[in-house]
């Protein structure tokens, strides 16, 4: 079997980072900015191998704020369909969202869907927008307050989760993950800070702990992770602050099983 990081290369996500200009002016360029987005696959396997095909698997989009104060951030993602299918978070009739909102920036999402995408047959046709593969797109922001200030939010945190289905298996590796700085219309991509609304800041990337039943991303599974642990165990999927991290089982339920798995990784 594949180790566990040779599933990055079967994924081609790329991340765009937009200014919308209904919300933003546009800039001459992206100023560069001290944020860190993190990505991370939220459900390893226990024993380090790789997804097969059929698996289920939970990613996330985590952002440390390195002491800035962000109002906003928006992502696009492309995902192959030729290898991976979407798992919507939920849906109502024909509509769907592909995003799960995180509660670090505990804004307004704007934007959460795939972009004409749609439904077909009970799967979604990703030439549904007439461009190949599969297009998301998330974008949440800090609204203003009564008083017209818009307040920023910093640490770190997760932004938003999705999941996806490996539907193929190849013997050769696709592209990696690849960031864009700007979108294919040209516009700046990146987050936006409290009190410069129409200036964007890149984002730098980089990928969080794999390690099962870390938690908190220190590399290590100790008390601390188990703390976290029991403040989500037994939480139900409608709960908003339910994360599919601490299903380490992939059953859609945080139970014994779970339990089990994490004492087997506990202190590694």
């Amino acid at each position: 079997m594949r180790s566990l990081q040779s599933i990055r290369p079967h994924l081609f996500v790329r991340f765009i980072w937009l200014l919308l200009p209904f919300l933003f002016t546009p800039s001459e360029g992206a100023r560069e900015g001290k944020a860190h987005l993190i990505i991370q696959h939220l459900t390893p396997s226990p024993n380090g191998t790789a997804l097969q095909v059929g698996d289920i698997f939970h990613l996330a989009l985590k952002v440390d704020a390195q002491n800035e104060n962000i109002t906003g951030v928006v992502v696009y993602l492309s995902v192959d369909d030729d290898y991976f299918e979407i798992i919507p978070a939920r849906q109502s009739r024909s509509f769907f969202f592909p995003f799960r909102q995180g509660n670090w920036l505990n804004g307004t999402v704007f934007l959460n869907s795939t972009l004409g995408d749609s439904l077909l047959n009970g799967q979604i046709n990703s030439m549904g927008n007439k461009r190949p593969n599969y297009q998301l797109v998330y974008n949440e922001d800090k609204p203003p307050t009564f008083s017209g200030t818009r307040n920023g939010v910093s640490g770190k945190g997760t932004l938003a989760e999705f999941t996806l289905r490996l539907i193929k298996d190849h013997p050769n590796p696709l592209q990696a993950i690849t960031v864009d700085h700007t979108s294919p219309t040209g516009s700046e991509s990146g987050y936006f800070v409290k009190d410069f609304p129409g200036t964007v800041y890149s984002l730098k990337v980089q990928y969080g702990s794999n390690r099962v039943g870390d938690f908190n991303d220190d590399n290590v599974c100790d008390f601390q992770d188990f703390l976290l642990f029991i403040q989500n165990y037994e939480k139900p999927t409608t709960n908003n602050t339910y994360s599919s991290r601490y299903d380490l089982d992939s059953d859609q339920k945080i139970g014994f099983n779970d339990f089990i798995i994490f004492s087997q990784v506990f202190g590694k």
